[in-house]
């Protein structure tokens, strides 16, 4: 039977890589001070990383905690970098530290002070398939491949097969802002690409040699993320030489349906408070622009506006991927 119960779990285990996400980036700290960021400093170093989720109170994490510490020891000095993270809020550095101590583990922990959450939380929300409690044991590959659930039983294997894996060649992205009626300065803007849905794990891009915004992802420089998207900040004041009396006369026209608008960049461009309707109201604020009474537009309207607001960054190993969007000066509609 209990041949039968190991079997099911391999099938299952099995099962659960294919079509996975690939393992999103993190930032911890362990209980030592060490920050550890997993694509920067392990996978793109070529490492595998196998991570124990437990937590300090679990009698099932404690007895496993000696062989985990037996596979560190046969492992680690093979390009496998271990981690043990706990999966409860009330595990702070010194509960961590306490369980570590009474185990003599040798690899990094992360306990709810360091980020443990970052890491977990993912899993526990099956984002990379069901959440089999703790303790769960998961190994990546270089190449950002998750391996999840592994068991003990198929751990060495599955070690093997994350060295296996293949790191494909990064792709280079080229954007290609387009700027309908002027041309922006590269001071005005910055790109950034970031995870879809934390912007706040932004990594700006900056031009290279030849003036151009490309870069290879992933690389050092720019980790693995789950779901990258691009996406720009305007850092430049509302009055730029590019706003004129012709914008005025354009919008007036618009508004009297003499020369309405057929570009959608066009009323992007308009609205220069933000409140998603071309008005006289914004042509008030393009004089006072013009006229230097306002240094910035009302309700945080920037100055430069990005159509659409991100774009998704598509792998193509080995290639390049070229990024078409529009880029729109606020207030300049001729």
């Amino acid at each position: 039977m209990k041949n039968i119960l190991w079997g099911i779990a391999l099938l299952l285990g099995t099962a659960s890589l294919i079509g996975q996400p690939a393992m999103h980036d993190f930032t911890v700290t362990d209980i030592d001070g060490q920050v550890h960021r997993l694509y920067q400093d392990y996978l793109s170093q070529g490492e595998v990383v196998a991570i124990k989720f437990f937590f300090s109170t679990c009698p099932p994490c404690n007895q496993a905690a000696p062989q985990w510490q037996q596979k560190y020891n046969q492992w680690h000095q093979q390009d496998v970098s271990f981690f043990t993270v706990t999966t409860i809020t009330s595990d702070y550095d010194p509960q961590v530290n306490g369980f570590r101590n009474n185990h003599n583990l040798g690899m990094p922990c992360v306990s709810h002070d360091g980020g443990a959450s970052l890491v977990a939380n993912p899993f526990k929300s099956a984002t990379y398939g069901s959440w089999f409690g703790t303790p769960s044991y998961v190994v990546i590959a270089p190449n950002g491949r998750v391996f999840y659930p592994v068991f003990m039983s198929n751990f060495d294997a599955t070690i093997q097969m994350a060295k296996a894996e293949v790191t494909a060649p990064p792709t280079v992205v080229h954007l290609q802002p387009a700027t309908p009626n002027f041309s922006f300065r590269p001071e005005d803007v910055r790109f950034y690409i970031h995870p879809e849905n934390n912007p706040d794990q932004r990594i700006e891009i900056s031009r290279d040699a030849q003036g151009q915004y490309s870069f290879e992802y992933p690389s050092s420089a720019f980790p693995q993320m789950n779901n990258p998207v691009i996406s720009m900040e305007s850092v430049a004041h509302a009055y730029t030489t590019d706003l004129r009396a012709s914008d005025l006369t354009a919008i007036q026209k618009h508004l009297l349906i003499l020369e309405p608008f057929v570009h959608d960049y066009e009323l992007l461009a308009a609205d220069t408070n933000g409140d998603g309707r071309i008005t006289a109201g914004d042509i008030v604020q393009i004089q006072k622009a013009i006229l230097d009474l306002i240094q910035d537009f009302p309700n945080d309207t920037p100055s430069y506006k990005m159509m659409p607001a991100s774009v998704p960054v598509s792998e193509n190993p080995g290639q390049t991927t070229m990024l078409d969007f529009t880029v729109v000066k606020t207030g300049n509609v001729r």
